[in-house]
């Protein structure tokens, strides 16, 4: 079967635009149940991605999502549940209380996911929904304490950008295209400083890349300067995601095959995500 692998544009014109303006979603003050246009918008949704008229074999949309979520492949699963939950985190939320009482919803959007990424650490599956993807969990400190921190600072509109690539990285690495992670990861990182120069409107070089640009923010007083405690600060950060990125993925491998090893990857995602957080923490404590 083929793997499924949600586009990036579609993605987003669900997670970000207007979804109450689609035909898939429903009105807040009609009698139609909310299951009525979300088991069809998964459905078609996720066809159109894997390539197939139905997903089973039965015309019913939500049948068929449960017979396709017994057969599927362990990813294209996962991409069922991601698009279910992005559905209820981005819709249903949006419905009153009255609609969720009529289509029989027992349980608030934030109690479904929290129950979800439960179910998920209860049988040693190693993901959680957050952000409005799911997201490889390799180690639970790490993710609650720097990875959940990260995306919430980056769902700041202004930051938009950065969480659209530090999302992408987690999704290439769950599809275990481990080289686009890491990429990934570091424009994200990037994306971050360019932000935070923005709006600060300090004019950063052309072109400027990770390094560049953790140098620039130093000399402007964002991050902490040489000569202090925090001497080998630079050095830590510059010698961390930046060096990872330019060594596995950011330029030509040569004649011989580069491979990445999930370990140095998930490494990377963590030095973003701490990366990202110290960068966006600093820039709002800076008057």
């Amino acid at each position: 079967m083929q793997e499924a692998c949600l586009s990036r544009s579609l993605k987003q014109s669900y997670v970000r635009s207007d979804i109450e303006a689609s035909p898939y979603s429903p009105d807040r003050y009609s009698d139609a149940k909310i299951s009525d246009s979300a088991w069809p918008f998964i459905h078609d949704t996720l066809a159109r991605e894997v390539g197939m008229f139905q997903l089973a074999a039965r015309r019913d949309p939500f049948e068929a999502c449960q017979d396709f979520l017994q057969s599927a492949e362990p990813l294209q699963c996962l991409d069922l549940i991601e698009l279910s939950f992005r559905y209820i985190d981005r819709v249903v939320r949006k419905q009153g209380e009255w609609q969720w009482e009529r289509s029989g919803i027992t349980e608030p959007p934030d109690e479904a996911i929290a129950e979800l990424n439960a179910r998920f650490l209860e049988h040693s599956v190693g993901y959680q929904y957050a952000g409005g993807e799911i997201i490889r969990l390799d180690s639970a400190y790490v993710h609650a304490e720097i990875v959940l921190p990260a995306l919430r600072l980056l769902g700041d509109e202004n930051f938009r950008g950065a969480e659209d690539e530090f999302l992408r990285a987690h999704e290439h690495y769950r599809k275990g295209r481990r080289k686009e992670a890491v990429a990934e990861a570091g424009k994200a990182l990037e994306s971050t400083l360019k932000t935070i120069c923005d709006r600060r409107r300090w004019q950063y070089p052309a072109g400027a890349t990770a390094k560049p640009l953790l140098d620039f923010v130093i000399q402007n007083g964002l991050l902490p300067p040489e000569g202090t405690h925090f001497a080998g600060l630079r050095s830590a950060l510059e010698a961390g995601l930046p060096t990872i990125r330019n060594r596995t993925s950011g330029h030509g491998q040569g004649a011989d095959r580069v491979e990445l090893p999930a370990h140095l990857v998930a490494f990377a995602l963590h030095l973003a995500a701490a990366n990202i957080l110290f960068a966006v923490e600093a820039h709002r404590a800076k008057k």
